[in-house]
């Protein structure tokens, strides 16, 4: 298990969701099945990933860290990117 801070990136216009968890690939494969599915709870990103196809998202990793430190290093992504570069709806990290 690979505790991180990663990103799903729309190669076309650059905009990114941030996440963290304390599994990388289980959180990915949770994320593709919903968003596959057409069930995935973040409607911006749903809305996307329907618009441009999953060829057009890339799932990377941005930071690994400690479990004790997800939500800060979580919360530190979403500033830098919170606005019109990001899908994240809440502004704020939570689990």
């Amino acid at each position: 298990m690979i505790s991180c801070i990663y990103e799903i990136r729309n190669k076309i216009n650059n905009k990114v969701y941030i996440g963290s968890t304390i599994d990388f690939k289980q959180r990915k494969a949770t994320h593709l099945k919903e968003l596959r599915r057409g069930k995935h709870a973040n409607s911006h990103l749903q809305n996307a990933w329907n618009k441009y196809g999953e060829d057009n998202f890339i799932f990377k990793i941005i930071e690994r860290c400690s479990i004790e430190n997800l939500l800060i290093r979580e919360q530190y992504y979403i500033n830098l990117f919170y606005g019109e570069n990001c899908y994240n709806i809440q502004k704020i990290a939570c689990n």
